[in-house]
């Protein structure tokens, strides 16, 4: 149930998301994903799912970290997906890849795909560079339970080395990238 105390600033966070300046929207974004509500009204997301397609690139990776971090709504993970196709912004692209972290952590059913979806993202170096392909390898240790949470919250040296060198168990990461989720295409 909707706290009612809630209701007005959603409104006015409704309006913000349909403003033409983009940091008028980027600002809607950012509060989205600090609300704390017991849920967000479905339109309210939709809206931020459109989001995901915005011109400008903080306006998109605040919109990712809102709906896939804050709120971890597992509805989109399909669209998260679908954005790292073909993303050319660092900031969005490395939000979007915690967001497929949490949403692998936070739903049985989505770790698949979100795995296989990191896992793609580790291993292709001629799309992404080294920054991005080593946050999907953490991310990626992290939802299939290979690494631990202290570990994750602070790499110690050795960790952050080895994420360095890319010293992956690359047949793993290989076989997680061409599981079959029989859901979709991944980056």
């Amino acid at each position: 149930m909707l706290n009612r105390r809630a209701i007005p600033r959603w409104n006015e966070v409704r309006e913000q998301l349909q403003a033409f300046d983009s940091k008028v929207v980027r600002a809607a974004a950012v509060s989205v994903g600090k609300f704390q509500a017991e849920e967000i009204p479905n339109d309210v997301a939709d809206m931020v799912i459109s989001l995901f397609r915005h011109a400008d690139p903080e306006v998109r990776a605040e919109a990712v970290r809102a709906l896939g971090i804050h709120w971890r709504l597992a509805r989109v993970l399909d669209n998260i997906v679908e954005l790292l196709k073909d993303e050319e912004d660092w900031h969005v692209q490395i939000s979007a890849l915690d967001a497929l972290g949490a949403l692998g952590r936070e739903y049985p059913d989505l770790r698949l795909t979100a795995s296989q979806s990191l896992a793609k993202v580790a291993l292709n170096g001629e799309r992404f560079a080294d920054d991005e392909r080593m946050v999907a390898y953490r991310e990626l240790l992290y939802v299939e339970q290979r690494m631990e949470p202290k570990q994750y919250r602070q790499p110690d040296p050795p960790l952050t080395e080895q994420l360095a060198r890319f010293d992956a168990d690359r047949p793993w990461v290989e076989a997680l990238a061409l599981a079959d989720s029989g859901q979709h295409e991944t980056p």
